[in-house]
Order: structure tokens, then sequence, then C-alpha cells
């Protein structure tokens, strides 16, 4: 998910859940004047599988590039979950890591942009 706080900046979040739409609107707590959009979408077999490949990306990420981990204080007057957010320039790291995880299996649903 990609999101634009006002007068702030562009940021990015991955994260699992099984209604990506419903998470963005509803259970992150996003100020009406923050913009957002889902950006892709990686089917797993299983929420549990999900999880799994979750922790994973967010450990090797805060691993390889710290510079890119947005710090939880920062975000917390626009967005109600602070955690996992990134820079928006780690999309195309994260997109990245998403091709490694995508099995032919289970497509992608993908829709991400270029940013505005």
């Amino acid at each position: 998910m990609r999101f634009r706080v006002p007068e702030f900046g562009t940021f990015v979040k991955a994260g699992f859940s099984k209604n990506p739409d419903s998470r963005m609107r509803h259970q992150l707590g996003l100020r009406e004047d923050v913009e957002a959009e889902i950006l892709d979408e990686v089917p797993t077999p299983s929420g549990q599988v999900a999880i799994r490949l979750e922790k994973n990306l967010h450990a090797q990420l805060r691993a390889a590039h710290p510079d890119k981990v947005v710090p939880r204080e920062m975000l917390r007057p626009w967005i109600k979950v602070t955690s996992e957010i990134y820079t928006a320039d780690a999309v195309p790291i994260i997109r990245r890591m998403l091709d490694e995880i995508e099995s032919p299996r289970w497509p992608r649903k993908t829709k991400i942009k270029p940013p505005s």
C-alpha cells in the first residue's frame, strides 16, 4: 500500500491481509486527508503462509535497508498502525522481494502505478 500524508510525504506499508481494501480503509485508521492505494497483491495458499512470508520480508528489509524503515512515532498522527512502514523509495526493493515470493500457482494481481 502506498499512502500520501499531506505536506509530509509518501510512504509504503507492506503486510498480509485477507481483505486488503478493508485493511487499508478501516483497520489502519487512516485520517480522511491521507490518500492511499493498494499497489500489489500476492496470493498465498493460507493465512499462515502469508504471515510467515510477511515476517520474513520485514526482517530482510530491516536488516538490509534500515534507512528505509520509518520510525514509529513519525506517522502516529495519521495512521493507527505504525510498524512495517517504509520510505517511498523502498517500493522497487519490495517489488523484487515479492517477485521472489510469487508462485506460478498463485499469480499476483499487480496494481502498482508510478508515483504521481
